[in-house]
């Protein structure tokens, strides 16, 4: 099923109220100031889960690795703990990329320590599951980072962005109306960026483009 990842020219409608501007001189703030031109010609290349080729995906050297190569947003998914420890994880089961078994939401950050990473053909590495934190303190003032599987965690992530001073470097998605959206960035002096994700071969995807469009936030290409 195609999905349409919108990156949105009217982002001002959920960030430009409640951000301040992004602190100048880092390679993320250039980047977000690309994301919010919506007359720039520049290709902002973003890596899925990281360098999972050669990494493990999700993994911190799997970041560091898309740093290096100079891409400009790296997607990382997020899943909670038991004791509400906020992971970079794809799956909800842990059973895939370590090698470990069970639901991320049934085992405390504790026990997933004790597993290790597997890559993309299932061997084992040394490399463990980041959590946010620790993801987030790799990429800070270097790549925008772009969370998916994580607006249900919103006020959580916020947390760690602002304690990081990494907000206006995220981006975060999901598959909530304008309306939803407002409110919830209503609640926060400051907020992450939002990106809409468009299931546009569904009629809720379709309805969900329209109402975007029809508020006057449109697509940059």
């Amino acid at each position: 099923m195609k999905k349409l990842l919108i990156l949105l020219s009217g982002l001002s409608l959920f960030c430009g109220c409640t951000q301040t501007e992004p602190v100048s001189g880092t390679r993320a703030a250039a980047i977000v100031a690309e994301i919010h031109n919506p007359s720039s010609k520049n290709v902002v290349v973003a890596c899925h889960r990281g360098d999972w080729r050669n990494w493990p995906e999700n993994s911190l050297a799997a970041i560091e690795s898309v740093i290096g190569m100079g891409a400009d947003i790296v997607e990382l998914d997020l899943k909670l703990t038991k004791d509400s420890v906020l992971v970079v994880c794809h799956d909800r089961t842990i059973d895939r990329t370590t090698s470990g078994k069970g639901r991320v939401c049934d085992i405390t950050y504790d026990s997933i320590r004790r597993c290790v990473l597997k890559t993309g053909h299932g061997v084992k590495t040394t490399h463990r599951m980041p959590t946010l934190r620790e993801a987030l303190e790799v990429c800070k003032d270097r790549i925008v980072v772009n969370v998916d599987q994580g607006y249900e965690y919103y006020d959580l992530v916020l947390g760690v962005t602002e304690e990081l001073g990494v907000t206006e470097q995220i981006l975060i998605k999901g598959k909530r109306s304008t309306d939803v959206v407002a409110a919830k960035f209503s609640e926060h002096p400051r907020n992450m960026m939002y990106m809409p994700i468009i299931d546009i071969l569904k009629p809720k995807g379709q309805a969900l483009f329209a109402e975007y469009r029809d508020k006057g936030i449109t697509p940059l290409a």
